[in-house]
């Protein structure tokens, strides 16, 4: 019986969870979380596997020029060791498209957030990479990444490395086409 209740309360599993705000909204479909709510007592939120078969998320195109915050800090520690979606979904706007087979970890708290061991999938290839960056403003970050052609980009391999700040962000490049170096 400790083991049931146990799991009942560290596995938490939707058909849908839906959030609309004035200027985005997000729906997640067929929803699967694994977690220890004991985390919270030392003041963390240790998450284990988040996953979900589908994630759409639809934001109204910007009125002009946008502020940043000054803070991306949040209130707790949080570590989520495995994300994966099966399908996302994005429209802004007019604009829109969607993304496969997403997959990654993160990291986050008052100070600094991660993204490590990002993978998805596109008809037109695969990008892999981590990224870092400081929770206050201007935002410090490192990170690199790589993409891999498919389909109409097959040949087509690609390198990057991210430095500065998010408001100046500075990229290192190198690639491939096919035979040619880039």
């Amino acid at each position: 019986r400790r083991l049931l209740l146990k799991q009942a309360l560290s596995t938490i599993r939707a058909h849908e969870i839906a959030w609309r705000g004035p200027e985005a909204a997000l729906v997640a479909s067929e929803v699967a979380v694994e977690w220890s709510p004991l985390g919270l007592w030392s003041g963390q939120v240790l998450i284990r596997g988040l996953g979900a078969q589908r994630i759409a998320i639809e934001v109204a195109p910007s009125r002009g020029p946008g502020t940043p915050p000054e803070s991306l800090a949040l209130p707790l520690e949080v570590s989520i060791e495995d994300v994966a979606v099966g399908e996302l979904a994005w429209r802004v706007g007019a604009e829109h498209g969607n993304v496969s087979g997403l997959a990654f970890g993160y990291t986050g708290g008052a100070r600094r957030h991660a993204i490590r061991s990002l993978r998805f999938a596109h008809a037109l290839g695969t990008l892999t990479g981590d990224i870092a960056f400081a929770a206050a403003a201007p935002f410090a970050l490192t990170g690199a990444a790589a993409f891999a052609g498919d389909g109409a980009l097959a040949g087509v391999a690609a390198r990057a490395k991210f430095g500065g700040t998010l408001p100046e962000m500075t990229v290192g490049a190198d690639g491939t086409w096919r035979a040619a170096r880039l």
